[in-house]
């Protein structure tokens, strides 16, 4: 793989995009996540982590790759490992968005870095995205992404004290096609079996990291009856579609930390929720 000096001259590249959080979208954003008791009408905030499905780099078909992500250098530097996956995000919420608003998307590139891990090479790269109503700031989020050659098939142990809520729930194939839609995320492997079975070597379609972190969110939400004013996740272990999956939260340290765990106990995911 190329070393890391030659991609250093990515770093600082900057898209911006602008879309409108129509009620529309919030419906189906809803719907997606059964939020049944949202309300829709213009000017009511949004559910956490709808930045995720706003202002997309709407790339044209002729630009994509063949993982139905955009084709390597166009914005992203052309990085020769074939795995995409989104490790994980940090994301600090200044306000919330609302219904009918214009919003702008502001994504730098803010980091690249290479290192040899035990199954191959890894590349991380680091984004900034900076969400935008008018001239205030209403989200920041840091995104890791990384690239590799093989699947990452490990996990921490998950969490075992001070549970506070433990429901199991099945993501489907009509949830993964939803979500995909609602993001404008072409990335094959969620939604065509045969290109993640032969083509990435996955034994079946994967889980978008992002709708775990949602539905973590969601849940975050409730035990506190708002939104939190910071939250991380990371994601650990892929997950498979038709594979059940347990929502857990536990009070550690002034917040809440939360997880998907699989029937085995493996985490797939993990999140932190903080309030101010």
């Amino acid at each position: 793989m190329s070393s890391k000096e030659d991609f250093q001259a990515w770093i600082g590249r900057r898209v911006q995009s602008e879309d409108v959080l129509t009620e529309g979208l919030f419906r189906r954003f809803a719907a997606t996540f059964d939020l049944t008791d949202e309300k829709r009408a213009v000017g009511q905030p949004a559910p956490p982590l709808i930045h995720f499905c706003l202002a997309p780099n709407a790339f044209p078909a002729s630009r994509l790759g063949e993982d139905g992500h955009e084709r390597r250098g166009e914005f992203l530097p052309p990085i020769p490992l074939h795995r995409r996956m989104w490790a994980g995000s940090r994301i600090e919420f200044r306000g919330a968005l609302r219904v009918g608003e214009t919003v702008c998307r502001v994504t730098e590139i803010e980091s690249v870095s290479t290192k040899e891990g035990k199954r191959g090479p890894l590349c991380f790269v680091g984004l900034k995205h900076t969400i935008q109503v008018g001239d205030e700031v209403r989200i920041i989020e840091h995104q890791d992404l990384v690239y590799l050659d093989t699947i990452k098939r490990h996990g921490e142990a998950h969490c075992g004290a001070d549970q506070l809520l433990d429901e199991e729930i099945m993501l489907g194939e009509a949830t993964l096609f939803r979500y995909s839609a609602i993001t404008f995320n072409s990335h094959r492997i969620h939604y065509d079996r045969d290109y993640a079975r032969a083509t990435e070597g996955y034994p079946d379609l994967v889980v978008h990291g992002p709708l775990q972190a949602t539905l973590l969110i969601s849940y975050a939400t409730k035990l506190a009856g708002r939104p939190p004013n910071r939250f991380s996740f990371k994601a650990v272990s892929p997950l498979y579609v038709g594979n059940p999956i347990t929502l857990r939260a536990v009070q550690r340290e002034g917040a809440t930390r939360l997880e998907c765990v699989k029937r085995d106990g493996q985490a797939t995911t993990y999140a932190d929720a903080m309030w101010s």
